[in-house]
């Protein structure tokens, strides 16, 4: 399972990757990628330049040993507003030798600027190659982005995978014990059922408890796409990387499954690597249909139907800008649509899960209201409060937590607990969306 965005305001937004592999020459090492969002940082200005600068710890702990080595090192980033197509990702990888067994990886980005950092942690294991146990490690994925680099993949470290990748690369390592008894990996790609709908008014029913909306993600009975076997037969460890096309947008699991009868033994190894295919830039909204599947919170239901049903680019571009300058006063356009996309941008990186941040219920209300003035979190409720007075029921919106986070559901998924009251509420909010009157 990739890593969530997990964003903190005025924070570095980071991610992280480390796997454990077997060089060439049969050494353990684990790679460590993070990649860093450039809009995250805060610039300064040398002459002409403006510059970001980060210093990336990595801080690797033997879990049997305790033993604990930290590398460092400080990097100058461009201002990628000045420096267009270069991407707004930096990316850092590093290999680091290591003994077999399990890892802790915590990585730290300070902005240098601000002095504020980000911390991530990962798990990596690694097993002996003088003593190799049937086993796999753990799966990395990887895309293929033909607009920025047609040739390689790269690291894919979050559960969300932009549909601007085209191919998806899976590695893993896989050892056998035994000369005379061979493997049969067992690989598929699974598809789940989940909630992938822009959410619904405030004022609408509240789900039911079984629906797709309440729950957002069925594990059971998946959809399998792909269902494929290999057979290794030697003794030693050995890569592996298997590419796929990139399916269409959906929740996807990627597993392998080794069955130890084979050998004598009586357990079943699995790995797995689960994720999500979502828009093309995601989470940035860039393109015109990005840019018009938001405007479902603005529009009726026909109107958004008839907008979304635009297929050229241009004309769809077209539609969504007809759309804004025949509401807002020309003095307040320009401003009132720079703040939505930001927050539906914010909405992506602060509430992604199975589906969009922009489309969940809390992302529905940032996105209206902006964010709270005061959060009041209990054991499975939230409550965002757009009011000092905590009584008020209709400026105090209460979430609720419809399941816990699991190793398989890993996403705190909330649900607005909806009322009729609602209804004048967000018809106001939508009024002042359209006649420019957020700030």
């Amino acid at each position: 399972m990739g890593s969530g965005y997990e964003l903190v305001p005025g924070t570095p937004d980071i991610r992280m990757d480390a796997i454990g592999f077997l060089d060439d020459d049969n050494y353990p090492f684990i790679n460590v990628t993070v990649q860093i969002n450039k809009n995250s940082l805060i610039y300064r200005t040398d002459f002409e330049r403006r510059f970001a600068e980060v210093e990336i710890d990595v801080r690797i702990v033997d879990s049997e040993t305790s033993e604990s080595r930290s590398f460092q090192e400080t990097f100058i980033i461009n201002d990628p507003s000045q420096r267009l197509g270069e991407g707004l990702y930096f990316v850092f990888t590093e290999d680091y030798e290591i003994n077999p067994g399990e890892h802790i990886v915590t990585v730290t980005v300070t902005d240098k600027t601000s002095d504020k950092r980000t911390v991530r942690q990962d798990r990596s294991y690694i097993f002996n190659p003088d003593n190799p146990q049937t086993n796999i490690t753990a799966i990395r994925m990887s895309g293929l982005n033909p607009l920025i680099d047609p040739d390689n993949f790269s690291v894919i470290s979050t559960y969300d995978v932009p549909s601007i990748n085209d191919s998806l690369l899976f590695t893993f390592l896989v050892s056998n014990q035994f000369d005379d008894r061979p493997i049969t990996l067992r690989m598929r790609l699974l598809r789940f059922q989940a909630d992938r709908a822009p959410a619904l008014p405030l004022s609408a029913r509240d789900p039911s408890p079984n629906s797709l909306p309440f729950v957002g993600f069925r594990l059971r009975n998946p959809e399998v796409l792909k269902d494929f076997t290999k057979v290794i037969s030697e003794k030693g460890s050995f890569p592996q990387e298997i590419i796929l096309k990139r399916p269409e947008d959906g929740n996807y699991r990627f597993e392998v499954t080794i069955d130890t009868k084979e050998q004598g033994g009586d357990r079943t190894l699995f790995r797995a690597r689960d994720f999500s295919v979502k828009s093309t830039n995601y989470p940035h909204i860039l393109s015109a249909r990005e840019m018009a599947a938001p405007l479902v919170y603005l529009m009726s239901r026909n109107e958004h139907r008839n907008l979304m049903s635009i297929e050229h680019p241009d004309s769809l571009k077209m539609a969504v800008d007809r759309f804004w300058l025949s509401n807002l006063p020309p003095n307040q356009a320009r401003a009132t649509i720079e703040m939505f996309y930001e927050r539906v941008e914010q909405a992506n990186m602060f509430f992604s899960s199975f589906k969009e941040g922009w489309k969940t219920d809390m992302g529905r209300v940032y996105i209206m209201f902006g964010p709270p003035i005061s959060v009041e979190p209990t054991h499975n409720q939230m409550i965002w409060a757009y009011t000092f007075d905590l009584n008020d029921p209709l400026y105090n919106i209460r979430f609720r937590r419809t399941r816990p986070p699991s190793e398989f559901f890993p996403f705190d998924h909330y649900v607005v607990q909806r009322s009729p009251e609602f209804f004048s509420l967000e018809y106001q909010q939508q009024q002042r969306w359209l006649q420019g009157l957020m700030r």
